[in-house]
């Protein structure tokens, strides 16, 4: 939605639309207002929504990830909704740790299956933030070792859903074919 649409449909002006999109300061009534106006096609848009802050929510979960491993949520279960859902698409035969997880505790249980046959160093990431409404994409390339045998460097992409400003979905995309051909290599030379 442009400026100049979100302002006629609001009745503020385009500088206070502006002023929103830049992180001034705005009263409560506005932020509400502004939230009502974006709510278009069923797609409800919340105060919460105008006002978290979504990177940081992001941020929070790779810098947790990156530096507490299996013990992230810990540092960071109070920002999952309920009903959060965890994706790693791939074929469960060739990389474990594929499946769905539904729920924070389900991903504990992810957590516990990737670190207990994984490990990785931490404090390694170099992750790039990129936003689009509700959705947050965070790209990095990670270093796993797989039952003691270093796997080459990787790249992932986590893709971040909200909703109240609580993540609501991460998928877990990442270079399936590489780790799959890497985790087969391993568990030839393990057999």
């Amino acid at each position: 939605m442009s400026q100049v649409e979100l302002s006629r449909r609001s009745g503020y002006s385009e500088r206070v639309i502006r002023k929103a999109e830049a992180g001034g300061t705005l009263q409560f009534e506005t932020i509400r207002d502004l939230a009502t106006a974006m709510s278009v096609d069923g797609h409800s848009i919340s105060f919460k929504d105008l006002t978290i802050d979504l990177a940081s929510t992001a941020k929070r979960f790779v810098e947790s990830y990156d530096s507490l491993g299996c013990n992230m949520l810990q540092a960071c279960r109070d920002i999952f909704a309920d009903d959060f859902a965890f994706t790693c698409p791939a074929d469960p035969s060739q990389v474990p740790f594929a499946g769905a997880w539904h729920g924070p505790s389900r991903f504990q249980e992810f957590l516990l299956q990737f670190f207990g046959t994984s490990s990785r160093q931490n404090g390694i990431l170099k992750p790039l933030y990129m936003f689009c409404q509700e959705r947050v994409v965070v790209r990095f390339e990670d270093q796993v070792c797989y039952k003691g045998h270093q796997i080459p460097t990787f790249w992932v992409n986590l893709h971040f859903q909200f909703h109240n400003g609580l993540v609501t979905r991460i998928d877990y995309e990442f270079d399936c074919l590489s780790v799959s051909q890497s985790l087969k290599r391993i568990n030839g030379l393990l057999t």
